[in-house]
């Protein structure tokens, strides 16, 4: 697996492995049971700017005539149909600017099919599928909008047959799986990471990616599971203090700071003390 991480910006892991023609090729033929062969058929177009709370999408391309949008969770998140429809309008937006296509004139548009596709490994998950709706978060239910996620549980023992079809998200799915049962015995986060990686080398898990981008690997697994580490944090001390924007706040936080912005700025401009250091903290 030639396939090395983006040392420019902190990547995450699911999108190292899949944000690039060949894995993004890997995994829609394991979801759709198709056969394609030539990753150029694949049009990345995930986007490069935060199109919600600062965060950035996955995965997201063009093949045969569908508009593909991957995420990854490692906590279930009821408000993913809200994300998608964020991303699929600004993704058609986009397009359509591209395509010059006029969308107050007499011609119909033409727009690829959307595909949300949600690959969730919390532990707490238990079923394999699960469709979320946005309008199940419509206050009075009906409405006239829709967009569905998928969710796919990626834990051990859950859509087996997916995973073996997919040699990255099978090694993914592993590879997470040993963080957090040597997480659960050692509790001491970097090690158990280290060790994780190690083992996977070991036994020929996603071995020549994992060869090839050992550290970088390591930091992107310590990134994501310190800012999952440090949300819940916040949300808890927000639920018992009554402040429900301080996951807002941090998350603001975290892109202000990756964008380059002054911590002295930052506090200028009403940022709590305590969220700049969570931030700075999920950074490092």
């Amino acid at each position: 697996m030639k396939l090395r991480v983006n040392r420019e910006y902190k990547d995450a892991l699911f999108s190292a492995l899949f944000n690039n023609p060949e894995g993004a090729l890997e995994l829609y033929n394991a979801l759709n049971g198709s056969s394609y062969t030539d990753p150029s058929m694949i049009e990345i177009v995930t986007l490069e700017e935060g199109i919600y709370l600062g965060m950035l999408n996955d995965v997201s391309f063009i093949l045969s005539y569908d508009l593909n949008l991957f995420e990854h969770q490692s906590t279930e998140n009821p408000n993913m149909p809200l994300r998608g429809f964020f991303y699929f309008a600004a993704q058609y937006q986009k397009l359509l600017e591209h395509n010059y296509d006029d969308i107050y004139g007499r011609r119909k548009v033409s727009l690829y099919t959307p595909r949300f596709i949600v690959f969730c490994n919390d532990p707490t998950m238990t079923v394999d599928h699960k469709e979320l709706k946005l309008s199940d978060l419509f206050s009075r239910g009906g409405g006239d909008l829709e967009c569905i996620a998928h969710v796919l549980n990626i834990n051990s023992g859950h859509n087996r047959e997916l995973m073996e079809k997919s040699e990255r998200l099978l090694g993914y799915a592993e590879l997470n799986a040993r963080v957090r049962n040597n997480y659960k015995h050692s509790k001491d986060l970097s090690s158990s990471i280290q060790l994780a990686v190690d083992s996977c080398i070991k036994d020929g898990i996603l071995a020549d990616f994992l060869k090839a981008n050992k550290m970088g690997v390591i930091g992107m697994i310590l990134e994501e599971y310190t800012l999952e580490k440090q949300l819940e944090r916040v949300q808890h001390n927000s639920y018992e203090e009554g402040h429900s924007e301080g996951r807002t706040e941090l998350f603001s936080c975290i892109q202000r700071l990756k964008n380059g912005e002054s911590e002295s700025s930052i506090l200028a401009s009403g940022m709590p003390a305590d969220t700049l250091e969570l931030a700075k903290e999920a950074l490092k």
